[in-house]
């Protein structure tokens, strides 16, 4: 699957007409989907980055994010635009050796971990989002 996704990278973003929009956009959001439940400052766990579109955005509106993806290639693209775009101090990008987990799964361990009020967000993007606060 990483090997998949590590041929990809370099391309990714070419699946959207514009890119940076794009960024802002889900970044704007995500901001609105996260104010409504929790509307003080978090830190952002983004576990499958990829190329970083959301991380990237979260990251430029002043959010605490840690990005992770099993792609070495995307993760790679990611740290070149946290560098180019500024966000440096707020975004930390690392690899990831794990594959996809099952939500319900992930929301266990986000509780296990310290997490409260684990909210499961569907419909808002192609993919759910967990929403907690620790």
């Amino acid at each position: 699957m990483s090997d998949f996704y590590n041929r990809l990278a370099p391309f990714y973003h070419l699946i959207y007409p514009d890119w940076y929009a794009s960024i802002d956009r889900q970044a704007s959001t995500l901001d609105a989907i996260i104010r409504e439940r929790l509307p003080h400052p978090i830190t952002i766990l983004d576990i499958a980055c990829g190329i970083g579109t959301q991380a990237l955005g979260l990251a430029a509106l002043g959010y605490d994010v840690t990005a992770s993806d099993l792609s070495s290639a995307s993760v790679d693209n990611t740290f070149y635009f946290v560098e180019d775009g500024g966000t440096a101090s707020t975004t930390h990008v690392m690899r990831s050796k794990f594959h996809a987990v099952n939500l319900d799964r992930l929301a266990e361990l986000m509780t296990e971990a310290g997490f409260v009020d684990v909210e499961r967000v569907d419909g808002r993007f192609f993919q759910p989002l967990l929403i907690g606060r620790r």
